[in-house]
């Protein structure tokens, strides 16, 4: 019996493995330093570097009508301050992305990444 779950009142329902295997490829492959999303991240530190962004396998889910909705996480090094006197570290983020397939081809919409945890 398939597992699904709910999101905002939607049915979310694991898909099939090669559908899954493209999504974490398009997640795997996206860079997010060119995304909106980056602008909010960069103010973290000084300078914000983009590592990696990962798909989460178990949180890929097929959302109906051909759109996905993946968990993923976020590698970034924030950098403070400059010269000498600068630290970097390493830091992860849980991120939230939707996308759809557009004939075979895996199209990324929207990455949201929850920095609540830095914040705080």
């Amino acid at each position: 019996m398939p597992t699904a779950a709910r999101i905002n009142s939607q049915t979310l329902r694991h898909m099939d493995s090669d559908r899954k295997v493209a999504v974490i490829d398009a997640i795997n492959e996206y860079d997010l330093s060119n995304s909106p999303e980056w602008v909010r991240l960069d103010g973290l530190s000084t300078r914000t570097e983009f590592d990696s962004l990962d798909a989460v396998p178990e949180g890929i889910f097929d959302a109906g009508n051909g759109v996905f909705e993946a968990v993923a996480t976020l590698y970034v090094v924030l950098h403070y301050g400059n010269g000498s006197d600068s630290i970097r570290s390493t830091e992860t983020f849980p991120a939230h992305v939707k996308g759809h397939f557009e004939d075979s081809a895996v199209k990324i919409d929207d990455v949201e990444v929850d920095i609540s945890s830095f914040e705080d």
